[in-house]
């Protein structure tokens, strides 16, 4: 309902028994359940136009008869921005909006296009606590950072495995802008990873470098060597065998002329001690 400086939301019921013997005379015969108004302070001839995008986040843009543009919050009716020229006529023609743009007619017989504030860029960066070496089934932990800092939005880091497939991971923004996920690799290879924030209302969708983890097979465990000890057995005294040696022929006749002529040497020493005994007793 449109006073001619005012705008008004509300819900009516139209059914018979919500009719109202004696309502507010600007609400005619229906007393309407008010959501919320807004006082532009301008004639409007033209009506509002509602821009819905999404189920909570509509706006309603007025053009006036004394050259201004406003747009409202629609949910609570809230000045969010408005457009004065002096150069411009009248405004008699409601706004059009389409893919970003508002579009307005005057009665200066111009059409005038508006976009909305160009968004914001966010630059993100990202940090592993570690990259080369990991093992499979070792934790990674991914810092990430916004700048300028924007606290609470979720933020999404993408992991692309080895087989090409992806995981995604998800963490809000704490008040200095800072998130962090911790990802486990389950087995060998190069993963890419890459953080992004789709963006909202007056920031753009953002990026960060991508980076990769290179995950190896852990190290086999050395299987220790056991030496078997030897199990001692009984010895038997070793045996002694004797071996003739055979005698070169020869040798054995010389050994026996050696032993006959020692033997004749010790026989003339014993006759000669003998006689030299016999001598001193007959002296005496």
């Amino acid at each position: 309902m449109l006073d001619t400086k005012n705008v008004t939301v509300y819900n009516a019921n139209l059914n018979t028994t919500a009719l109202n013997t004696n309502p507010p005379a600007k609400y005619g015969p229906y007393q309407p359940n008010i959501l919320w108004d807004c006082y532009v302070g301008r004639e409007m001839q033209a009506t509002p136009t509602l821009a819905m995008i999404g189920p909570s986040d509509g706006k309603i843009y007025i053009s006036t008869d004394s050259r201004q543009i406003f747009c409202l919050n629609a949910t609570n009716g809230k000045k969010l921005g408005f457009y004065q020229n002096s150069q411009l006529s009248n405004g008699w023609s409601a706004a059009a909006v389409w893919e970003g743009k508002m579009y307005v007619g005057n009665a200066d017989n111009y059409l005038y296009a508006f976009a909305d504030n160009p968004k914001q860029n966010i630059a993100v960066g990202l940090s592993l606590s570690k990259f080369d070496n990991v093992q499979v089934n070792e934790p990674v932990t991914i810092t990430g950072t916004l700048s300028p800092i924007l606290p609470n939005i979720t933020f999404t880091v993408s992991f692309i495995k080895p087989d090409f497939s992806q995981q995604d991971l998800t963490a809000k923004t704490n008040n200095d802008g800072a998130f962090t996920v911790t990802y486990t690799p389950t087995s060998s290879g190069t993963y890419s990873v890459t953080g992004w924030w789709s963006g909202y209302k007056y920031y753009a969708a953002t990026y960060s470098d991508m980076h990769q983890i290179h995950v190896v097979e852990p190290a086999p465990t050395p299987t220790p060597v056991v030496t078997e000890q030897p199990t001692p057995t009984a010895t038997e005294p070793a045996i002694v065998t004797a071996t003739p040696t055979a005698s070169t022929p020869g040798t054995e006749s010389t050994s026996t002329t050696t032993y006959a002529i020692v033997a004749v040497i010790v026989i003339i020493i014993i006759a000669a001690a003998a006689a030299i005994i016999l001598r001193k007793r007959k002296t005496k």
